[in-house]
């Protein structure tokens, strides 16, 4: 064999590697959705592509936020455990890096334009109870949408999914006792599973929404 054969052996062997270890600390696989027993049920092939931008942006801020080249579960699981010791929704809000964040409202901006925002989420507001003006507005999710149907079918086959959707129903709104058990679950979360992803990345972007009008002082 001669010099010029070794060397594109050798040059071809190094991309393989190279191209087997760059696989394997891919940190992000999209359009999973589209192929989703659970999510086809609910969703039409436009609403998905929609979904799909949440999980970009959730994926894109928890990579920003974490070590490269660690792969998609463990980038999760980082992040997570910079937040699990929140002492209060205050300072979850907070901790979570989201709010008032123009890339959170860009996205809510698209998922309007592209008409899958009721689907997910309504606005609540609050109000001055002697001036009855607006004093704060927040996400609420939709319990008539077709997320809310969603979360109802990952929940027959997972208990965590099926109380939270629950205690949706039950209450309303996302309940102090779920953000506690959300902050618990994801150690046992398979985060390569992009629905899985959308479910904390709705879950989060809904728990920072809140924005409080204060009057000039």
């Amino acid at each position: 064999m001669n010099y010029i054969n070794k060397i594109r052996i050798s040059f071809t062997i190094l991309l393989v590697l190279s191209l087997v270890v760059n696989h394997s600390c891919t940190p992000v696989s999209h359009m999973e959705l589209m192929k989703d027993p659970a999510v086809l049920k609910v969703f039409n092939k436009k609403e998905i592509a929609s979904l799909e931008l949440i999980v970009n942006f959730f994926d894109s801020f928890i990579l920003e936020k974490t070590e490269k080249d660690q792969g998609i579960n463990q980038s999760y699981y980082q992040y997570f455990e910079t937040i699990k010791n929140s002492e209060s929704i205050e300072d979850l809000r907070i901790n979570i890096g989201l709010s008032n964040s123009n890339d959170t409202r860009a996205l809510i901006k698209k998922l309007k334009n592209q008409g899958v925002f009721c689907e997910i989420w309504k606005y609540s507001y609050g109000y001055d109870f002697k001036t009855k003006d607006t004093i704060s507005v927040k996400l609420e999710l939709n319990q008539q949408g077709k997320y809310m149907q969603l979360l109802e079918v990952l929940g027959r086959e997972n208990t965590f999914l099926l109380e939270y959707y629950n205690d949706l129903q039950n209450s309303g709104t996302i309940s102090p006792g779920s953000i506690a058990q959300f902050l618990k679950y994801y150690r046992v979360v398979d985060f390569q599973k992009e629905v899985n992803r959308m479910v904390f990345a709705v879950h989060y972007i809904t728990i920072v929404s809140e924005q409080v009008y204060r009057p000039p002082q």
